[in-house]
């Protein structure tokens, strides 16, 4: 009998985080981003970052 294969129906994310809206963002704002502020672009940092900026707008 042969195998079947599933494919996930979601799309991938990248740590809870979209992809393509994290390298959209990151590609947009690396060239006047702080060297020693690096971190802040790392996936898991920018959702943080996004949550809050978030709900700073929705105040």
């Amino acid at each position: 009998m042969p195998r079947r294969c599933s494919i996930p129906s979601s799309r991938p994310s990248l740590n809870g985080v979209e992809p393509e809206a994290w390298f959209t963002d990151v590609i947009a704002r690396i060239g006047n981003h702080p060297i020693n502020r690096i971190d802040e672009l790392l996936p898991w940092n920018w959702q943080a970052a996004q949550e809050i900026q978030n709900l700073e707008h929705a105040a």
